[in-house]
Order: C-alpha cells, then sequence, then structure tokens
C-alpha cells in the first residue's frame, strides 16, 4: 500500500511493507516464532531512497505485545493494515488489527506518544471495550480518531467510530460518536 503526501511535503510517500515481504531475522526464529507479521512504515524522497522508516517488530519486542500468546502455528499475526500521518502534529497513527491496536507515533523521532486498544502482560490480556479488528485510522481537522471498527465477531457488528484521544495519562479514550452498520 502506497500513500503519498501532498506534493508541498517534496513529493515524499509512505509505503506499508507487508509482513510476509520481511525476512525472519534470528532473534525471531530464536524465540521459536516461524514467522512475524509486523510491517515497517517507510518514507522515500522522490528518486526512491529511504528517507525515514519504523520497525514494527521492533516495537513488539520493546512493547507489552512481547506477552501476546501466539496461535499454535507460531505464526504472530499484527496485520498493520492501515496509518495515518498527520502533516500538522508530525504524528504518525498506525493500526494493528490483530491485536486490536493503535500506536501514536512521534515523527521523525519515531517514539512511541501513547497506543490505544488491548493491553498485555504475562497473564494474559486486559481487552479494551472500544474497537476490535479496526481499519481505516484517521484523525479529523478537530483531532479526532475515526475508524472502522470490523468486529470480528457474530455478536460485536460492524461499527464507525469517532473518538477523542486522551487529554493526560489518568484520562482515558471516549467514544463520541458511533454508527453501527446494519449489515
Amino acid at each position: 500500500i502506497v500513500l503519498c503526501r501532498p506534493p508541498l511535503l517534496n513529493d515524499t510517500s509512505f509505503i506499508i511493507i507487508p509482513a510476509d515481504s520481511i525476512a525472519n531475522d534470528s532473534s525471531y526464529i530464536n524465540k521459536g516464532y516461524s514467522k512475524r507479521g509486523a510491517g515497517d512504515i517507510i518514507e522515500y524522497d522522490e528518486r526512491g531512497n529511504i528517507v525515514w522508516m519504523w520497525r514494527s517488530w521492533e516495537y513488539v519486542q520493546k512493547s507489552d505485545l512481547k506477552y501476546f500468546s501466539l496461535p499454535l502455528n507460531g505464526f504472530l499475526d499484527m496485520h498493520d493494515n492501515s496509518f495515518y500521518f498527520d502533516e500538522q502534529d508530525k504524528t504518525i497513527y498506525i493500526s494493528f488489527k490483530n491485536v486490536d491496536r493503535i500506536v501514536k507515533i512521534k515523527y521523525p523521532e519515531g517514539n512511541v506518544l501513547n497506543y490505544y486498544g488491548n493491553k498485555y502482560n504475562e497473564y494474559g490480556v486486559e481487552e479494551n471495550n472500544f474497537f476490535h479488528c479496526q481499519h481505516a485510522i484517521k484523525r479529523s481537522d478537530n483531532g479526532y480518531l475515526y475508524m472502522f471498527d470490523n468486529g470480528c465477531d457474530t455478536v460485536i457488528k460492524p461499527k464507525l467510530l469517532l473518538i477523542s484521544e486522551p487529554s493526560d495519562n489518568k484520562d482515558s479514550l471516549k467514544v463520541l460518536w458511533e454508527y453501527k452498520c446494519a449489515i
């Protein structure tokens, strides 16, 4: 998936490299995982040179996702399915469908500012009650996040969500509006 930034920013482009095109690395293989399913966000200039990169797998290894329980086949499929670059705030939001998580990254530093969704520890998962199997993360002009929530369940139906981010560390996500899909 190639998403182009507007021409006023030097004609650079961002791309998510799909998981199946990423080679296995020894730290991954040593943990017994046969494959990794986390892509990279890469920014290219107009000549095709890499200008910037954020590696999802490095984030997984440093975050609580290292406790994510793997299916029997040993494949950790993060399924990073969309991202949004907020040019004004210089932040990137990336959606990881299969772990119900959205990560907010500072650009160009690459550090994680926050994450929303499930939290993992050695004892299991603390489920979020806002979204599951989400797609198409975006940020509105007035600063709200919106997305399509697949639901991925026979009980939980798909919906569109408009969410406000926490104002500080003591605050949490708030659903401002939702539309439940009838189909």
